[in-house]
């Protein structure tokens, strides 16, 4: 059997369930010939040909490494291993990693990609069980960068998810848990700007399972009008903020 490919194993599918740089999904809609690519999605249809109802000759499940040959419109013709087949571009993302997220010693399969409706989600798969999260509830965002918060810095591992400015003008930043099988957000913060007027927010890691919540907002000059510093504590992946 090929790297993720699924014929009748079960897959759990749930429902809100080292730094690499990443493309603007947003502007980089077109994937050039090499691009290594990532399965975003439970199950993953590989196509013969580029025709939509072209016959289905592979499943894909999440986070499953493609090689791009040749972008048409809104398909792509990829490889994976010795197969050649057409995949649709909404399915692909050129973000994903493998990570051993909840420290059980089982590295997991992790893509984040902008979904067609604009929402930025996060696909994981940890054998056969795969979990989706919408970290973004807010439409267009662009993909900027990610990173892994190590559990002797947070308590737990997390992943960060750092985005562009969204249609609304914020910026938000995601930090991601997976513990006993539950794909979460640990915490989350908007940051904005519009000419001098902004928001600013800094998370401190102060002690593992604690971290302190900086936030600061600026005036129409940019001078800080307001700031405030709350603490959070860890508890069943996620922190919590007084």
């Amino acid at each position: 059997m090929l790297e993720g490919e699924v014929h009748m194993l079960p897959l759990l599918l749930a429902s809100l369930a080292s730094a690499a740089t990443v493309h603007d999904l947003s502007h980089y809609h077109e994937l050039p010939e090499g691009t290594v690519a990532w399965t975003a999605g439970a199950l993953v249809n590989v196509r013969a040909s580029l025709a939509p109802d072209a016959p289905v000759i592979r499943r894909l499940a999440a986070g499953t490494r493609v090689r791009v040959v040749e972008q048409l419109d809104d398909r792509v013709e990829v490889t994976i291993g010795a197969t050649r087949g057409v995949v649709a571009r909404e399915l692909l993302s050129t973000m994903g990693r493998i990570a051993d997220l909840d420290a059980d010693g089982v590295e997991e399969r992790i893509v984040v990609a902008k979904e067609a409706n604009g929402q930025s989600v996060t696909w994981l798969r940890e054998g056969t069980q795969v979990e989706r999260l919408t970290i973004v509830p807010w439409e267009d965002p662009y993909l900027g960068e990610w990173s892994i918060v190590s559990a002797e810095q947070a308590g737990v591992p997390l992943l960060r998810v750092a985005l562009g400015q969204d249609s609304c003008g914020s910026y938000p930043t995601s930090w991601l848990s997976y513990q006993d099988g539950n794909l979460r957000e640990a915490i989350g913060i908007v940051e904005w700007a519009d000419g001098g007027y902004g928001s600013s927010a800094e998370v401190r890691f102060e002690a593992p399972g604690m971290v302190v919540l900086h936030e600061e907002e600026r005036g129409e000059d940019g001078e800080v009008v307001a700031q405030t510093d709350r603490t959070c504590a860890l508890l069943e992946g996620t922190f919590s903020c007084s």
